[in-house]
């Protein structure tokens, strides 16, 4: 295929999708980073990756990836976005990495930082951060390793005042998880604030990962579900506080990652059963054939914000990839792209970085506003973009 070719092809694909899609709703993403993003597979991940990723990070160093962006309109500045103040939560909380991270309260409509403290007690590097339903509780957990013990999580509680001020961040001790060498993926706090829901990975030597779904009602662990040769991720628990939403990786078919088979599920946290999979049930798939890079359910149920990504491979190792975020068709609905942008890539290195450069972080507010890292921190609310306060290249937020 000659680069001609791959133009053309391109250019036809491109024009389907763009037919079955509003126009008014296409918007330009941010350019990626020339490296890939440990977090776009979750950080503890890279204890059972880490030879992928090494791989791909100094191929993509070497080889860089060139983007073409494409879409309609133009991002607004900052704050500029209608009702933003209405209709999105007043504050989201963000975290350094590091042994001992820096918890940061942002206006969500400037970004600007209102408060910030350092996460005390022992050391915790890779925060997850989640909230509960009325923006003011956060909880806070860490992966902790100590030697010759098992793995553990430390859980801290962030209380916001009504000024965006630092009320209360406390570490709250231990949950012990249910396996001796689980890491922490991803946590989601039920919107009553009372239950915790926590995703690990336990990997063994010469065996896939093997997810879990662990809930904590305070340091209690009440449920346990097991999946095999995968791992869950994008926990968002729906506003009564007993389903629970989640993106599981199929793993069965091996590296490379972004071939996996890719599934939102809904959990009954209340119904009998350990077995992930087989107490829960599909609510979507991957979009036309492209794997979900991330996927976040809404409280109400009723909207899942993604993205998603597929390739169109020409030859000498070149190709085109497109990285798609929109909303992704529940119970077999259509789906429809938001934005999108073509990324051209030469060798496997910077093919997966631009396949995974775009996720959407934390969903939240009246009407399914989101905080995007495409790679840049963003807002997006009610079909507007706006660029948030850079927060490096792996942003850790919620709201």
């Amino acid at each position: 295929m000659t680069p001609a070719d791959l133009e053309d092809r391109l250019r036809g694909d491109l024009a389907a999708e763009a037919a079955r899609t509003q126009a008014t709703m296409l918007r330009p993403l941010a350019e990626p980073g020339g490296v890939p993003r440990r977090a776009l597979l979750p950080r503890a991940t890279r204890r059972w990756l880490a030879p992928a990723f090494a791989t791909v990070a100094v191929a993509a160093v070497l080889a860089g990836v060139t983007l073409t962006g494409s879409g309609l309109g133009s991002r607004p500045h900052p704050g500029a976005t209608p009702g933003a103040a209405r209709a999105i939560p007043r504050f989201y909380v963000s975290a350094t990495e590091g042994l001992h991270p820096r918890i940061a309260i942002h206006d969500s409509v400037t970004g600007l930082v209102l408060n910030s403290e350092t996460l005390p007690g022992p050391p915790a590097p890779n925060p997850a951060i989640a909230a509960a339903a009325n923006d003011r509780r956060f909880a806070i957990a860490v992966t902790l390793e100590p030697a010759h013990a098992p793995v553990s999580v430390g859980l801290y509680t962030l209380i916001i005042g009504g000024n965006g001020r630092v009320e209360r961040l406390v570490f709250d001790g231990k949950l012990a998880v249910a396996g001796k060498d689980d890491v922490v993926l991803g946590i989601a706090l039920s919107p009553d604030g009372r239950k915790l829901a926590v995703a690990v990975s336990e990997s063994g030597p010469g065996s896939g990962p093997q997810g879990e779904i662990e809930v904590f009602k305070g340091h209690k662990l009440t449920g346990i579900w097991a999946g095999r040769l995968g791992v869950a991720r994008d926990l968002a628990w729906l506003a009564g506080g007993r389903y629970l939403g989640f993106l599981w990786w199929d793993l069965r078919g091996g590296l490379p990652v972004h071939a996996t088979q890719t599934r939102e599920r809904l959990l009954d946290t209340a119904a009998p059963g350990h077995n992930l999979l087989a107490s829960s049930k599909v609510l979507a798939t991957g979009v036309r054939g492209a794997p979900l890079d991330t996927a976040v359910l809404s409280a109400d149920g009723r909207t899942l914000l993604g993205t998603w990504y597929r390739n169109i491979p020409g030859t000498h190792g070149r190709g085109v990839a497109v990285v798609s975020f929109g909303r992704v068709g529940l119970h077999g609905r259509r789906p429809a792209v938001i934005a999108h942008r073509v990324i051209r890539y030469r060798g496997p290195g910077p093919e997966l970085t631009a396949d995974l450069s775009c996720r959407v972080l934390s969903v939240g507010g009246r009407d399914s506003a989101a905080l995007l890292g495409c790679p840049v921190l963003e807002r997006f609310q009610d079909g507007h973009f706006a660029s948030l306060p850079s927060l490096g290249p792996d942003p850790i937020v919620a709201w």
